[in-house]
């Protein structure tokens, strides 16, 4: 936005009308004042006119890199690469496609965002752990609410947890949560069928909010 009024403040300057100075008093009728004020009028007007049509181009430049601005950010907020990290290589773009399906219809219908993270190993660290520090570098929910949710698998160490936000406490409780993980997506973990599960996975956490939407952020 700064280039293009640095713009305009250029153009009002360089538009301005030349300075003129009369003739001498002494040399000048007053058919000669007459002709003169006339042309410094025709001027001005042209000069103004002009300066219309800038205004118009500048304000619908800004208009432009104002709301092309705004697109990036939704669809950037929305980009699938920035809800599934597959870092372990289980699911294919098809599978990952399905899954973000899910996770984009709950942003749209009610804002609240889902992420998923695959490692293949914790290397000894505490799932807890790189789970919430996961989710806060990812910055999933919404900032007012705190209403993120994110589903971390490391595969070698057959670990599942789910870190889910504060402003979703009361609609996803602890209880809730290792209902949906031990019932739901584990089983197919155990066959192997990772994106079923997480699909799965997803689509409970997300019936599950959109029914009690009235209490997110409580």
């Amino acid at each position: 936005m700064k280039k293009p009024i640095a713009l305009l403040i250029t153009l009002l300057t360089c538009s301005s009308p030349k300075e003129r100075q009369p003739a001498p008093f002494i040399a000048a009728t007053e058919d000669d004042w007459a002709v003169y004020w006339e042309k410094i009028i025709t001027d001005l007007t042209t000069s103004l006119n002009g300066m219309k049509n800038y205004f118009l181009v500048i304000l619908f430049a800004s208009g432009v890199v104002f709301s092309y601005g705004q697109r990036q950010e939704q669809v950037s907020i929305l980009k699938m690469e920035n809800r599934i990290l597959d870092g372990a290589n289980l699911l294919n773009a098809d599978q990952k496609k399905s899954i973000f399906e899910v996770i984009q219809a709950l942003e749209k219908s009610v804002g609240s965002q889902i992420g998923i993270v695959t490692i293949t190993s914790l290397n000894g660290q505490p799932i807890h752990v790189f789970s919430r520090d996961k989710a806060n570098l990812m910055k999933l929910g919404r900032k007012s609410y705190k209403d993120g949710i994110l589903i971390v698998f490391a595969l070698n160490d057959g670990l599942l947890r789910t870190e889910v936000g504060a402003g979703l406490d009361q609609i996803i409780t602890n209880e809730v949560s290792a209902k949906i993980n031990e019932a739901i997506i584990a089983p197919q973990f155990r066959s192997h069928n990772y994106a079923q599960g997480f699909y799965n996975g997803v689509k409970a956490l997300k019936e599950r909010i959109e029914k009690d939407r009235n209490l997110i952020g409580k």
